[in-house]
């Protein structure tokens, strides 16, 4: 295949999904064969390729079909290069349902729910069709079987048989405390909070017995509780009640919120109330006192936010629409333009776990990209004016620009 003078696309086509870069292409073949093979323009034939990022989505319907073609006609008379951008991203997204179709139903069910590693994934179930059980009832420990002996080589290689094995056995294979406590924690962690990164922050928290103690009466051990126990200064400042809080919190299955807000307050509290801790009971007096700090740390603390430097933005904007924040001027601008405390994220800006991005279309509204489990850079806070909620358009046109980088 010749990729000289192609451009950006998706295709699936004969059970292969193809994936053109500027200077790049790659081929995934579908279920059962699942190899892939890339090519760079530097490059002087195909090699093996094992993708990391997410492959298999949750199926949603696109808007109909009247009302993107308004949204289209708005978007040309205003941001043409942001309809450019969103034909690209629907393009993308043709491509990857095609290839989420492709796959035996019951399978893409399974895997589309975890964020990362789903390759590793769907060699395990491959590899041994007895682990669709173990995937379905027990997803993080499947999860960390399918990175142990495959993802971690980068290779399908032959899984060992593990139906035999004890499941205490089998998770300090993992690093993990050989007890059956500690196996019924691991099964309480449903697959959309399963990463690499969040399992190996439990393994260690759960070397604290007074951690084991308190996750043994939750019935969900889910991201926002794992970041939570797995930070020894947040877990001076929680209760066992905000836990329990968080862990029926549908949202923190996806994306720790709470333990965002609670990293937000010791950034503040270090600038404006240093040495005071305080024991949150609840999430409402979490968030309550995180809004007390933001208000005093915008007033008081001007010069810490003048003095952060921030890194490159790790995404382009699109041109009148998106357009990212690149000096903590430019973040206290627009604190004060949309009526937000958004200059409270200025350390972790500097830091590069945080970018903000101003929005101007389809309405004017602050955006905040954070790292995904899988890599990829995906939407945090997305607030109009006063930290109002956006319109439905906004947040498909964030996500359609988002999911340009969320591929490679």
């Amino acid at each position: 295949m010749n990729i000289d003078g192609f451009k950006p696309g998706f295709r699936f086509k004969t059970g292969k999904l193809c994936i053109f870069l500027e200077k790049a292409v790659t081929v995934l073949n579908t279920w059962p064969d699942l190899t892939a093979v890339t090519k760079t323009e530097a490059s002087s034939g195909w090699r093996p390729y094992w993708p990391t990022f997410r492959l298999i989505h949750p199926y949603r319907r696109s808007p109909g079909h009247a009302a993107r073609k308004k949204e289209s006609q708005e978007q040309l008379d205003l941001a043409l290069e942001f309809r450019v951008r969103s034909d690209l991203a629907a393009e993308r997204k043709r491509a990857f349902d095609s290839f989420r179709f492709s796959f035996p139903k019951a399978i893409a069910n399974l895997v589309e729910r975890f964020p990362s590693e789903q390759w590793s994934v769907l060699h395990l179930l491959k590899g041994d069709p007895q682990a669709m059980d173990l995937v379905s009832t027990h997803p993080a420990i499947a999860f960390l079987l399918a990175h142990h002996y495959i993802g971690r080589f980068q290779a399908p290689i032959q899984c060992p048989r593990f139906s035999h094995l004890k499941q205490n056995v089998l998770v300090q294979q993992f690093g993990f405390p050989a007890t059956d406590a500690v196996v019924n924690i691991l099964k309480k962690v449903p697959a959309e909070s399963a990463s690499l990164r969040r399992l190996g922050r439990l393994r260690a928290a759960l070397g604290d017995p007074d951690v084991q103690k308190v996750l043994s009466h939750l019935e969900v051990v889910n991201a926002g509780v794992i970041e939570l126990v797995g930070d020894s200064e947040f877990w001076r400042q929680i209760s066992p009640r905000l836990l329990h809080e968080v862990s029926e919190i549908l949202a923190e299955k996806y994306r720790a919120a709470t333990a965002e807000s609670l990293h937000q307050i010791l950034i503040m509290q270090q600038a404006v109330r240093p040495g005071r801790r305080s024991v949150f009971q609840s999430r409402d007096q979490l968030l309550c006192v995180q809004d007390e700090l933001a208000l005093e740390y915008c007033q008081n603390a001007p010069a810490a936010i003048k003095a952060c430097v921030f890194p490159r933005p790790p995404l382009p904007g699109a041109a009148n629409c998106i357009i990212p924040l690149r000096s903590p001027a430019d973040l206290l601008d627009e604190g004060d333009a949309q009526d937000n405390c958004v200059a409270t994220y200025a350390k972790r800006v500097e830091d590069g776990e945080v970018f903000i991005y101003r929005i101007l279309f389809p309405e004017r509204a602050t955006l905040s990209v954070v790292r995904g489990e899988n890599g990829t850079w995906e939407r945090g806070e997305l607030k109009a004016a006063r930290n109002a909620s956006v319109s439905p358009a906004t947040r498909r046109a964030v996500e359609e620009w988002l999911m340009q980088y969320s591929g490679l």
